[in-house]
């Protein structure tokens, strides 16, 4: 069985000629006993570029083999093969396997889930179950090389890996990333609350009044609910923690489960009782053309997002040997595209050429077969406004002190940047979330109670001492607090109310931003951690070569024909 250290073995000690991560002389002489192919957690210094000082407590290098399944000959101790941030029996490990599988499939499982069936009805039954199975594939690959690289450098967040792998301006790069996709994802639950609700909400106004001649809202009316549920939600959207929302997932996971059964029992009381010829009538079984493949795949790309959310994952699971790791991912993924699969051909075959960038459109407002899945993903996405309004946030915030950084790099010599590592003044945010020289799993840099990004003390400006010091510091935080969260709900409020649809924004966002944070930033670093430890063949480094070639052709392709369509749709 894969066992795992705690991460303070690799923290124990300074770094020094005999290996900077030294433990206790017990500890050291088991494992010397126990297996004398045990590898060292170092490879060395690890030096990027000339011009780039190594600096291996920030930034941990392992020695691994080529494969990320248990290495039950080969090694005694995942010291071998992984760094581990927060430690293995850290109290801050409170996910079950279930609970981490579930937040998965949550997180894959969302709004994005309403446009599945226009993906189906643009490609055809037969090329969109290629797309869902290859997407699942890939998918699984991808969180797999981004958990691989977490584990080999200790980082505990996304953009914490782009740095260990390429330096400062890819996690500028990445958070940047992060947060316009993510902010896209906003603007598309807006749009899709607005969709959800409105009906909803005037068809039983109209149904209370005795009034049979209601049809569909207008865009004054979607814009009026939109905004009284932002006004209701602005306590939620406010909060720096969102804790008490972890059991959403279990909510949003079932709606999506109920409202699936309803339309797969709406398609067969349609196409079997109702119409029994509809099915050969109206029925795609292959695409017309390999544009209609093209703008399929964003849409799908959209709904299989997942990549930030699997550190944070990987961080709060309970013993995280490999073994459990690929087991939530490779569940996680397999039952979301169960669900989505069913889901999309559920909704193609009651809609046909009619399916909506938001399915329920194509529902009866007071279909009661409906209606209760209706209001349960009407709840999910309400909720995950503030779940994502808040990594949306936290990346803005973190963009300010990583442009700092980068500009302090360049504005600075080599010795004066290895001056200031070594007084922990120009990477002192860098410590947080990545190894430190302490035993503790505080101290290690992963405090669940803090949010990276969110204070100004990481922001420019000279330091304030003494307790009116400290005031103004929380004052000027929430001040940036309140700006920062009211800036993006507004901006994101305008463009849902004025984008003409859901399927404009997953087009977009899919078609480019998906594709660069799920597959493009992952294998690239999988890559260059895997040639800067001396491994130059394996088969996961040729399957991630692979992939990085077909996410980079697949975004072009994408992004051009998004751009060619709307261009001819909207000019």
């Amino acid at each position: 069985m894969d066992t795992v250290v705690d991460s303070q073995h690799s923290s124990a000690s300074s770094p020094s000629a005999s290996g900077p991560c030294s433990t206790s002389d017990s500890a050291s002489e088991t494992d010397a006993s126990a297996s004398q192919s045990s590898l060292s957690i170092w490879n060395g210094p690890v030096t990027v570029d000339d011009e780039e000082p190594p600096n291996p407590i920030l930034s941990p290098m392992l020695t691994r083999y080529p494969s990320f399944v248990p290495l039950r000959r080969h090694a005694t101790s995942i010291a071998s093969v992984a760094f581990v941030v927060p430690s293995a029996g850290s109290n801050l490990r409170k996910a079950s396997l279930m609970a981490a599988t579930f937040n998965m499939t949550a997180t894959i499982i969302g709004g994005g889930v309403l446009s599945i069936p226009l993906s189906c009805a643009r490609a055809g039954i037969i090329p969109f179950t290629l797309l869902m199975i290859v997407s699942a594939a890939i998918t699984d690959f991808s969180l797999y090389l981004l958990v691989s690289c977490a584990r080999r450098c200790g980082s505990t967040s996304f953009g914490r890996v782009a740095k260990s792998a390429y330096g400062p301006v890819l996690e500028l790069f990445t958070t940047g990333t992060i947060f316009f996709l993510v902010g896209s994802t906003v603007v598309g639950l807006m749009i899709l609350n607005m969709g959800i609700w409105s009906p909803t909400i005037f068809a039983g106004i109209a149904s209370y009044k005795g009034d049979e001649d209601f049809e569909a809202t207008t865009r004054s009316q979607d814009a009026m609910v939109l905004l009284v549920l932002l006004g209701l939600m602005m306590h939620f959207l406010l909060q720096r923690d969102l804790t008490s929302l972890r059991h959403i997932c279990y909510v949003g996971f079932c709606s999506i489960a109920v409202l699936c059964m309803a339309m797969g029992y709406r398609a067969i009381e349609k196409n079997v009782i109702i119409h029994p010829g509809l099915f050969q009538a109206n029925v795609k079984w292959m695409a017309s053309s390999f544009a209609d493949v093209l703008n399929a795949l964003p849409i799908i790309m959209q709904a299989f997002l997942c990549s930030f959310n699997i550190i944070s994952v990987h961080c709060s699971l309970m013993k995280p040997t490999r073994d459990r790791v690929r087991e939530v991912i490779r569940n996680a993924v397999m039952l979301s595209f169960l669900v989505m699969y069913v889901f999309g051909l559920s909704g193609y075959l009651f809609a046909y050429e009619e399916t909506n960038g938001n399915i329920l459109l194509c529902f009866d407002p007071k279909d009661p077969v409906i209606l209760l899945g209706r209001i349960g993903c009407g709840i999910t996405t309400l909720f995950a406004l503030p779940m994502n309004t808040l990594p949306c946030r936290e990346a803005l915030l973190s963009m300010v002190a990583q442009i700092s950084e980068v500009r302090a790099r360049q504005g600075s010599s080599l010795e004066e940047r290895r001056r200031l590592v070594e007084q922990g003044d120009l990477e002192e945010c860098d410590v947080k979330g990545e190894q430190s020289a302490s035993n503790s799993d505080e101290q290690n840099g992963f405090d669940a109670k803090k949010d990276y990004g969110t204070t100004v003390n990481n922001l420019p400006g000279p330091k304030q001492n003494g307790a009116s010091g400290e005031h103004s510091i929380a004052f000027n935080e929430e001040v940036i607090h309140w700006i920062a969260t009211f800036g993006i709900v507004s901006v994101c409020y305008v463009a849902a109310v004025l984008a003409p649809g859901v399927a404009i924004v997953w087009d977009i966002a899919g078609s480019s931003l998906a594709f660069l944070i799920q597959f493009i930033i992952p294998s690239a670093c999988f890559i260059k951690l895997k040639l800067r430890t001396g491994h130059r063949a394996s088969r996961n480094l040729t399957l991630a070569w692979a992939l990085l070639a077909f996410a980079v052709i697949m975004t072009v392709l994408c992004s051009v024909q998004t751009a060619w369509r709307l261009m001819g749709k909207y000019a």
